[in-house]
């Protein structure tokens, strides 16, 4: 993420001592450590000056964005003096500012993670990123809003494979090169299921697959 980051010349900082943000904290019940998180993160980020927050995981954007700014509000009576953006978001605000490299022919699906696309409405951004890559055929298919299990794979393994085998029996339909998502829960799901049925799709993270879009003079800035 950092050396895209700095690819898109957007200067940043890495505050010290930012603990886990606390979301699944929260949403196990423990409330303690759930507050004693953010008001650890919140604290630093205002203490250092923050303007922004960037942040490459859907879940963490939703509960930097609404549980954060939350908490926040009931204890001051204000919003957070800081934005949350995310990556995905602030890379395709940035499409005509950087040059993407032309890629031997692939054939590209797209899928979107359920906090991705459904929780920030942010599957356009996306697809305007996939799309915009000289070499891509982007390819449509039903799969894109195919919950591949998330991070049930955790508390229920065999029915996150089930699921994720799934959408990968329908991407093997239309002979798909490789198929990018936007979560690292996903992307695991979705990259165990294919070696378990010894596919030769490849499964990328959206942001890796971004990077390696990039034209040489984007990266001489990292």
């Amino acid at each position: 993420m950092l050396d895209l980051l700095l690819a898109m010349d957007v200067k940043v900082q890495m505050p010290d001592g930012l603990v886990f943000y606390g979301g699944p904290l929260m949403w196990v019940g423990d409330r303690k450590q759930t507050e004693k998180a953010f008001e650890t993160n919140i604290d630093i980020l205002i203490n250092a000056g923050v303007e922004q927050v960037i942040t490459p995981c859907p879940g963490v954007w939703v509960t930097l964005k609404k549980d954060y700014n939350d908490y926040y509000k009931a204890k001051n009576g204000k919003e957070l003096p800081f934005t949350i953006i995310d990556m995905t978001e602030l890379l395709a605000n940035k499409l005509n500012s950087i040059s993407l490299k032309k890629s031997k022919p692939l054939k590209v699906t797209y899928h979107s993670p359920c906090h991705h696309g459904k929780g920030q409405g942010l599957l356009d951004k996306s697809l305007a990123v996939l799309k915009a890559a000289p070499g891509i055929e982007f390819i449509d298919t039903k799969i894109t809003n195919m919950c591949c299990g998330g991070m049930t794979s955790s508390s229920n393994p065999s029915m996150t494979l089930d699921l994720s085998s799934k959408v990968i029996e329908e991407v093997e339909k239309d002979d798909i090169d490789v198929l990018v998502t936007n979560c690292v829960f996903c992307r695991n799901n979705l990259n165990r299921a294919a070696r378990r049925k010894r596919s030769k799709l490849k499964v990328e993270h959206f942001l890796l697959h971004s990077y390696r879009k990039l034209k040489n003079e984007n990266k001489k800035r990292s």
